[in-house]
């Protein structure tokens, strides 16, 4: 995470202890932080006197994310503050493009008493926006003790799978290295077949599917054991999880198993990659985190928003 350009997205109504937590945990990482302010868009309305409350409230939100740079330069931090109107997700995601930010952080503006585990802004960034995106949670704990990253490498063959799995891992092993927290790499797989060759015309005895389940189960164990050589683990507490089941049902029952504070992932299928779509998987999984999330998109992700 070295010499990484971050934005910070300003999140008045829930606040951004957690976010900021985050970054000064970072801190000694050379990080450049834009402390940015995306309200929306914000309408002129006179007021008595000659006031215009549109202009007023821009420039509270200003001062806002100038005193928050202030309290961030205090820890180290390279940090500077900025304001954007318009749609909220689209100018997030035009301040990415235009200076090239490698990450950006923010507290979920969802609501789990109201069943919105994450805000419309949120989704949107999680679809469209072409870097990372690390949505943490109020009352996150800080630090993290439990890490989770959820690859798939396929074929390994395919360097865009091994690029974008690499990239998870990468993000995840130095979060873990800063907490100090243990880190679980996860790996959910399904055998090709099965259901047909259980119940349907193509049934086989049970001993033989038995032993090509067997057999599917080593080959991803293989898999993810060379993605895994391609990292450095050292001084990090790391367990291997491959587990048979669908991603989208394994996935959120480990990590709600194993109690997990962060859960990195990717957010857009590896084939087909046109643009903003987000997995399928993806898709399933998020909607049922308790947990905050870093997700990460393949190099050759083109968001749909013009810079």
């Amino acid at each position: 995470m070295k010499n990484r350009r971050v934005i910070l997205v300003d999140e008045p109504e829930v606040g951004n202890q957690e976010a900021i937590t985050r970054i000064e945990s970072l801190a000694n990482s050379g990080l450049t932080v834009t402390v940015l302010v995306a309200p929306g868009d914000v309408p002129s309305v006179p007021y008595s006197a000659g006031l215009d409350l549109g202009t007023i409230f821009l420039e509270a939100q200003r001062q806002r994310a100038h005193e928050i740079a202030e309290g961030l330069k205090k820890c180290g931090v390279n940090a500077s503050a900025k304001v954007r109107v318009g749609i909220r997700s689209i100018e997030i995601i035009r301040e990415v493009l235009e200076t090239g930010a490698d990450l950006i952080i923010k507290v979920s503006e969802g609501s789990f008493s109201k069943g919105t585990k994450f805000g419309s802004t949120d989704l949107h960034l999680l679809r469209k926006c072409p870097c990372p995106v690390w949505l943490s949670r109020p009352r996150d704990r800080s630090p993290y003790k439990r890490v989770f990253a959820a690859v798939d490498p396929g074929d390994f063959s395919s360097e865009r799978g091994a690029g974008l799995d690499g990239r998870i891992l990468e993000w995840a092993t130095e979060i873990a290295r800063v907490d100090n927290a243990e880190l679980t790499t996860l790996h959910a797989w399904t055998m090709f077949g099965e259901s047909l060759l259980l119940h349907g015309r193509g049934r086989i005895p049970a001993s033989e599917l038995q032993r090509l389940l067997e057999e599917t189960r080593e080959a991803h164990e293989r898999q993810v054991g060379k993605l895994l050589q391609t990292q450095d683990l050292a001084g990090i507490k790391h367990t291997l999880q491959v587990i048979q089941g669908r991603p989208a049902e394994v996935v959120p029952a480990e990590v709600e198993r194993g109690r997990a504070d962060l859960l990195v992932m990717g957010t857009v299928e590896r084939t087909g990659i046109k643009g903003f779509f987000i997995g399928s998987t993806a898709e399933e999984v998020i909607p049922q985190l308790r947990c905050a999330i870093l997700a990460v998109k393949p190099d050759e992700f083109v968001s749909p928003v013009q810079g």
